[in-house]
């Protein structure tokens, strides 16, 4: 049982999680499904293939971005979606245009009765029309704020989780007089990424700062001489690009020719010889263009013609500039990840999946394989990957050996072990066991059960276990929810769902249970849950209520009743 039964770990409210299907049309694959997990237990989730577990399951580790509810874990909101709240904003605008259609359809009935009064009744009409106006603004506004703190949570959970910690450890730390070497071992392991956290320098900042800001100066400073210096010695100037004819390398000139028109608008062709060669700029070659800008006063064509010289001293002191400031920046960025690598929160949420096949990549080998985790998290030291390799295999059943091996030479049950080893490694506090055993064999499945029971006692792990075999599920857990088509139908402690089910398709799901016992299996009645015959929601939808302490149903009124008096005539027996 748990450890802690006060504390909630996980928390799930009205999660839903819809799949587009095309136009018009999305698989409701969980629909407004709410549980807790507490600290040190294992809670069963039951059901059908295709009732939306192992949906669940994924959408409380993120690997989708769920429609609508919240996700708690370790009290910080993980998931978040957004639907519920443009739900609301579209039921209070319909709301008000609701309002506002019968206001008007009354005014118009109280002037046609008082034709008086229609001055009265429209001042009065416009009152209430702007009071409504003001409440559905209002409620807007709280649907939007509440939506915006919802995707803030949804993506930045992280950072608000280790400001949390920071927070927490800085009073923890106060207590202990400012010496972390007299915080308990626990305190240690919960803020280690707080206590490593490494303090970039700050010369690093600065010298960045002053790099980019003075690479901004220069580049100020340098478009504004250029800009006078030329209009000083140019002038007001025409630029024209020129066609090299010849070129002579021992005169050291260039003749080049160009068009421009004149006052006329007529084109006129002019001919220049330039004191200048250079066959940098490709003006060596005969009927070349020049590469060059040619500026031609218009004025007086006859007498300059001048051509633009690189300014390569000014260009580079900027190119200069700016490479120090990005590689000062690139330098620190490269710096902080090294050795800034705190402790993920969804890191401490890992995942055994169904299929010990698929889960694991052929091309690893085990220990790579079980290692990527720590590797992601941005350990670099091989020697402490490997011996935490090394101890783990050996948790979980398997020997050192194995970890130079790939995943297709081990037997299904062992790829099993791999795949706990590799959640195992990460030291998390919640793991969901997605069917880790379906595709095993009955004798392997017990090993596998039996390994996950050791390792919650001996690590105090907490947890959700996918299932559709409720007898399993039975041995395992110590409460369990049933889910059917998406929503979940009874909820209640492993006990009392085996002693008082009460929703009927728990009851369907129950009497497929085989016993090992022949004369049973002769006489055993199968209940087969049919929908439409056991429900009647035509009046009224059902909610998820608690009939007993500890025993929620999927229920309306009506079932309600009868949910209570049948718990009540089987404690009177």
């Amino acid at each position: 049982m748990p450890n802690n039964e006060d504390e909630v770990l996980l928390r799930v409210e009205h999660l839903c999680q819809y799949f587009k299907m095309g136009p018009g049309r999305e698989l409701k694959a969980v629909d407004d499904v709410s549980f807790d997990i507490k600290k040190g237990e294992v809670f069963g989730l039951v059901g059908e293939s295709g009732c939306g577990k192992t949906t669940t399951g994924r959408s409380i580790i993120k690997l989708y971005d769920i429609t609508s509810g919240d996700v708690y874990f370790k009290g910080q909101r993980i998931c978040a979606g957004i639907r519920s709240y443009k739900d609301a904003i579209k039921k209070a605008e319909q709301q008000f245009s609701d309002e506002r259609t019968q206001m008007l359809s009354k005014l118009k009935e109280d002037l046609a009765a008082s034709p008086d009064k229609a001055e009265e009744l429209h001042a009065a009409y416009k009152a209430a029309l702007a009071e409504k106006k003001a409440a559905l603004k209002a409620a807007v506004a709280e649907q939007k704020a509440l939506m915006k703190a919802a995707k803030n949570d949804h993506k930045n959970c992280e950072k608000i989780y280790f400001e949390k910690l920071k927070t927490e450890y800085a009073e923890k730390l106060e207590e202990a007089g400012g010496d972390k070497e007299k915080l308990s071992e626990e305190d240690k392991e919960k803020y280690r990424s707080v206590i490593n956290q490494p303090k970039i320098p700050k010369k690093a900042w600065l010298a960045t700062i002053f790099s980019l800001l003075a690479a901004a100066v220069i580049l100020l400073a340098v478009c504004i001489s250029q800009y006078v210096i030329f209009n000083n010695r140019y002038g007001d100037y025409d630029s024209v690009s020129a066609r090299v004819i010849s070129a002579d390398a021992d005169a050291g000139t260039t003749t080049i020719t160009f068009t421009v028109n004149n006052e006329e608008d007529e084109a006129v062709d002019y001919e220049v010889v330039l004191d200048y060669y250079d066959p940098d700029q490709g003006v060596s070659t005969d009927e070349q263009t020049v590469r060059m800008r040619v500026y031609f006063n218009t004025n007086n064509p006859a007498e300059n013609v001048l051509v633009e010289e690189p300014q390569a001293t000014a260009a580079h002191i900027l190119l200069v500039c700016f490479f120090v400031a990005a590689i000062a920046a690139i330098v620190i960025v490269f710096y902080v990840n090294e050795r800034y690598n705190p402790s993920r929160l969804i890191t401490q949420i890992q995942m055994i999946f169904q299929d010990p096949i698929a889960s694991l990549n052929p091309r690893m080998t085990v220990k790579d394989i079980i290692a990527e985790g720590l590797v992601i998290e941005g350990v670099k030291d091989k020697k402490y990957i490997e011996k935490q390799v090394y101890d783990v295999l050996e948790l979980v059943g398997l020997v050192p050996e194995h970890a130079g091996r790939y995943p297709h030479e081990f037997s299904g049950g062992q790829r099993q072990r791999i795949g706990v080893a590799r959640s195992v490694i990460m030291k998390p506090e919640l793991i969901i066991a997605d069917e880790p055993i379906s595709a095993l064999d009955v004798s392997i499945q017990a090993q596998v059960i039996n390994l996950l029971n050791d390792l919650r006692s001996k690590l105090g792990l907490t947890i959700l276990f996918i299932a559709h075999d409720l007898s399993v599920v039975k041995y395992f857990s110590d409460r369990i929810g049933v889910m059917y088509f998406g929503k979940m139908v009874e909820l209640a402690t492993s006990d009392e769902l085996f002693a008082h089910p009460l929703h009927p398709y728990t009851k369907s799901l129950l009497s497929a249970i085989p016993l090992p016992d022949p004369e049973y299996e002769k006489n055993r009645k199968r209940f087969v849950y049919n929908p439409l015959a056991e429900h009647d929601y035509s009046q009224e939808q059902p909610t998820l209520r608690e009939v007993t302490k500890g025993h929620f149903v999927l229920c309306n009124t009506a079932e309600y009743e009868r949910y209570a008096a049948e718990l009540s005539g089987s404690e009177e027996k």
